[in-house]
């Protein structure tokens, strides 16, 4: 995609998670593990900033906002996202407003096909599910995710394969998903 930087973007307090998520302060450790000496990729803490000095959940449309400012007139904000969060994009705040001013490349793993982009169209509209259609990859079938890795933590199983040794240590040393 020719991207000049990609920066992680680690949320404080997901507004839309379901269950209790790993403290922030672990997922930001593990995230510098994992880009360690990796050209090319930083980590963004703004929303963790943001959070920590309101008290309150620190949303996507706000980091969007502040971003294209820094940037100036021309520039253009790339967001990658999995198909799960994709069928829940309309739950996002200023759902509609984001697809508009963001490109959001969308990867496509098993469960997920195109057809999610149908379930977009129902939720967010015809343009917005065609915008998000138009950036999505396809990546090929891994049998990597968060769930995962969690549930092989937790069972004292390997992580081999699925996070770098550093941050298999980090969850081991600090018994995380036990």
């Amino acid at each position: 995609f020719g991207f000049k930087r990609v920066a992680f973007l680690p949320a404080a307090v997901p507004p839309l998670k379901d269950r209790e998520v790993t403290p922030a302060r672990h997922r930001l450790a593990m995230l510098r593990l994992a880009i360690k000496g990796k050209r090319g990729l930083a980590i963004d803490t703004r929303e963790l900033e943001r959070a920590k000095r309101s008290g309150r959940p620190s949303y996507t449309v706000d980091t969007v906002r502040e971003v294209l400012r820094e940037l100036g007139d021309g520039s253009s904000v790339a967001f990658v996202i999995g198909a799960d969060q994709l069928v829940r994009l309309h739950k996002w705040r200023m759902a509609k407003w984001l697809v508009r001013h963001v490109r959001f490349i969308v990867a496509l793993r098993p469960p997920f096909d195109a057809s999610v982009f149908r379930q977009v169209e129902r939720t967010l509209g015809r343009e917005a599910a065609l915008r998000l259609e138009a950036d999505s990859i396809r990546l090929r079938p891994m049998d990597v995710s968060s769930t995962r890795i969690r549930e092989r933590a937790h069972a004292g199983k390997s992580l081999r394969g699925l996070v770098t040794p550093a941050v298999a240590a980090y969850i081991t040393k600090h018994g995380l998903y036990e």
